[in-house]
């Protein structure tokens, strides 16, 4: 049987802030696009947004730019073997070379979900870095 640990948003918040400080104190890392799992990783990714957005505008850049992805990678007793993307609020297909993007999601247990959306942008001829 397995055991669920539910999180609080207090928690979710609070670590996503520090996460996003992090990336930007240390690797100087502001995305274009922060791309959010509709399954569970849109208030985390909405807390990137906030975060990025005030950067941006103390930095006089242009706005970071919040889309949702709907994929899974589970199903029945988890024997679901493809990855399902159901639709793209901001499709792949807009992505320009260059652009610095932020994939969110908030579980992360076989990676197969993220690596699949990961496969499809890199399709676009986005690097991974």
């Amino acid at each position: 049987m397995v055991i669920k640990e539910f999180i609080s948003c207090d928690m979710i918040r609070d670590s996503a802030l520090k996460l996003a400080h992090k990336m930007y104190k240390q690797d100087r890392f502001v995305p274009d696009i922060i791309y959010a799992s509709l399954r569970g990783g849109a208030y985390m990714a909405n807390v990137f947004s906030e975060y990025y957005k005030m950067v941006r505008i103390r930095e006089q850049g242009r706005p970071v730019f919040y889309a949702a992805v709907v994929a899974r990678s589970y199903g029945f007793l988890r024997s679901q073997t493809n990855v399902m993307v159901d639709g793209w609020t901001y499709s792949p297909e807009h992505l320009r070379t260059g652009d610095k993007i932020l994939l969110v999601d908030d579980i992360f247990d076989t990676g197969k979900t993220v690596n699949a959306l990961e496969q499809i942008i890199m399709q676009k001829g986005i690097p991974r870095e």
